[in-house]
């Protein structure tokens, strides 16, 4: 009951108020329409108030010029009557739409318009201002004349002017009271918003009895649900205890699964390898975090197979394209190598493991795999292989140096013992009578066939020499002496050398000889090579000219048609040789542009201009580092 009456009393409470608001809206429509008429007065007031005072002022300035017989006056003195009608143009404006002055000649009973503001020529008035002009002749009253016709407000005052006791004129002032249509607009907004206002609290007291009323009824239904409420929260106290527990266990659950995922996060990025999931349903690929770091992409954003060959090495692309395809079908697990290009334009090599992902039902549904970041592993493999091929090399030329050293031993007593009885035999002949005046020449061609056997095995020995600490040397010496080794080729394959560098052959720069000779030797015997297959003037240039402040510019050139452009990428790398069938290993330039690069830190490249083969080498001419040393 007490519920009930608190009700009650508020319902009532809520209709006094909106029986106090109606009353007050009523009150104040009442008020509006009060208000609304005194304002209409107040502005006629103040519009008569100021065209009476227009009127007073041209009617004494009328009089200081003419006090009596106005219509004589005007109509026979020209310069009277355009002063009158001059005086009455200056106030016309959209305020003032029409002022007149009229007079009444003595011997009629019918007004004239004698001046006009407007330039209007004299006319006789019109009937409603013959009326208007009679009345205040006879009554002395000015007169206030509202026009309705107007499409706006206007508004006619009728001064009279009085001179000797007599109304001698009349000014006819036509105003604008647009102002009062203005104010009437408002007004009537104003009237519609109090009529908005009052429709709106009846709204208000309707919509109060109907609340009240459905609120009666809330009330019952409420109580019959409060019963079955404090039932549902027993039931759901029970199963609230029941989730707090199950949440625990998730939570136990989840930090687990998170420890795990940060672990799994670590040894990912530590073992630098990231896994993915490719599904056939989904047009996107999944990243692991090391993954994202891998590719260098950023962490989050959509990956699909199309992006990912965007960054792939130009060389691999048909390989991973190749693999990507295979993923619609279900295969054997896989594993495969292949090159990505990073932001900054280096590469990296990647080892992608993969197997296929299976429903329950058994059927195929996309790709799992991992992509591991193997560049240190293939940088390390490729300094270990440069490693082993330039010991190798190394040991070769000691073993060849060994085995020059045994022949120059096997042929040192040989060369002398022939060289003695060579000489015993000459003096011998030389002291028989008759001997042939050729015998002496005979003898010295055959003494300087030895002493070239003997210089070049000199030669071979200083070649193959394993002294590797910097010397100074001419490069012009050593490029003679390397051609003197491989003399017999050059004769053999009728080819003729070019030596362009007498003019530097006093310059000498700080190097290793005897490996700056291997890299010499390596690209004319390539040379020759090449010349010997050709059937034209066999010829090779050589030019040596100064770099920097000790260094040294070599260039060879061969006129054997050139290397293919597509083959001069590769000239340079381990067992790559044009030489298939012709016992070529692909070692020899690969060799000298090692040694040029890493024993002498220096240059060595090559192209082809009109079908030359070009090798330049470049020496710095400072003091290098040996990484074999």
């Amino acid at each position: 009951m007490k519920k009930l009456f608190a009700h009650l009393k508020a319902a009532y409470i809520f209709l006094a108020i909106a029986l106090g608001i109606f009353i007050v809206a009523t009150l104040l429509s009442f008020k509006y329409q009060d208000t609304r008429n005194e304002i209409f007065q107040i502005n006629k007031a103040l519009n008569l108030q100021y065209v009476q005072g227009l009127a007073q002022n041209l009617s004494e300035d009328i009089l200081r010029i003419v006090d009596k017989n106005f219509h004589d006056e005007l109509m026979t003195n020209a310069l009277l009557h355009d002063y009158v009608e001059a005086d009455l143009k200056l106030f016309i404006t959209t305020k003032f739409k029409d002022i007149r002055l009229l007079v009444k000649p003595a011997d009629t009973q019918t007004c004239m318009i004698a001046a006009d503001g407007n330039a209007s020529p004299s006319r006789p008035c019109s009937e409603n201002e013959q009326l208007i002009f009679s009345e205040i002749h006879d009554t002395g009253e000015p007169r206030y004349v509202v026009d309705s016709s107007e499409a706006d407000v206007w508004a006619t005052y009728y001064a009279p002017i009085i001179s000797h006791n007599k109304v001698q004129a009349v000014i006819v002032i036509k105003f604008s009271m647009f102002e009062q249509r203005s104010i009437l607009g408002e007004l009537a907004k104003l009237g519609n918003l109090i009529e908005s206002i009052f429709i709106f609290f009846v709204v208000i007291v309707l919509l109060i009895l109907w609340f009240a009323y459905f609120d009666f009824k809330r009330e019952g239904d409420k109580n019959r649900l409060l019963q079955k409420l404090e039932t549902s929260n027993q039931e759901l106290s029970e199963k609230t205890k029941q989730l707090a527990f199950k949440t625990q266990k998730a939570h136990e659950l989840f930090v687990q699964a998170s420890q795990n995922l940060a672990t799994l996060n670590e040894a990912q990025r530590i073992a630098k390898i990231g896994s993915f999931d490719d599904y056939l349903d989904q047009d996107h690929l999944i990243f692991s975090e090391e993954n994202y770091r891998i590719w260098e992409i950023e962490p989050g954003q959509a990956i699909t197979q199309k992006s990912l060959l965007t960054r792939v090495h130009p060389e691999d692309m048909g390989t991973l394209a190749q693999h990507i395809n295979t993923t619609k079908e279900p295969h054997a697990d896989g594993m495969y190598a292949f090159r990505i290009m990073t932001p900054d334009g280096g590469a990296k090599h990647i080892l992608a493991r993969e197997s296929a992902i299976f429903d329950d039902d058994g059927v195929f549904i996309g790709i799992r795999g991992t992509h591991q970041d193997i560049s240190e592993k293939v940088k390390a493999e490729e300094k270990e292989q440069k490693q082993n091929l330039l010991i190798m090399h190394q040991n070769r030329l000691a073993m060849q140096g060994e085995m020059l050293e045994m022949i120059a031993h096997q042929w040192r007593q040989p060369l002398n013992t022939l060289s003695l009885t060579l000489f015993s035999l000459y003096v011998k002949i030389a002291a028989i009578p008759g001997v042939p005046d050729d015998v002496n020449a005979l003898h010295e061609k055959a003494d300087h066939a030895i002493q070239y056997l003997s210089r070049t095995i000199d030669d071979f020995k200083s070649f193959f020499a394993e002294d590797k600490s910097t010397q100074r040397f001419s490069p012009a010496v050593l490029l003679d002496e390397t051609l003197g080794i491989i003399d017999n080729r050059l004769e053999q394959y009728r080819i003729d050398v070019n030596k362009n560098y007498d003019a530097v052959a006093s310059m000498q720069i700080e190097s290793l000889p005897s490996e700056l000779g291997q890299v010499l030797l390596a690209i004319i015997n390539n040379a020759i090579d090449a010349l010997k297959e050709v059937q034209i003037d066999r010829q090779i240039f050589i030019d040596i000219i100064p770099f920097g402040d000790h260094g040294v510019h070599i260039e060879i050139v061969d006129n054997a048609g050139g290397i293919p452009h597509d083959v001069i990428p590769y000239i340079f790398e381990p067992y790559f040789s044009t030489k298939k069938d012709k016992n070529g290993t692909g070692l020899g330039l690969y060799m000298a542009k090692m040694i040029m690069e890493e024993s002498l830190g220096g240059s060595i490249a090559a192209r082809t201009e009109n079908d030359r083969a070009i090798f330049t080498l470049i020496l710095p001419g400072s003091k290098p580092q040996h990484p074999l040393a």
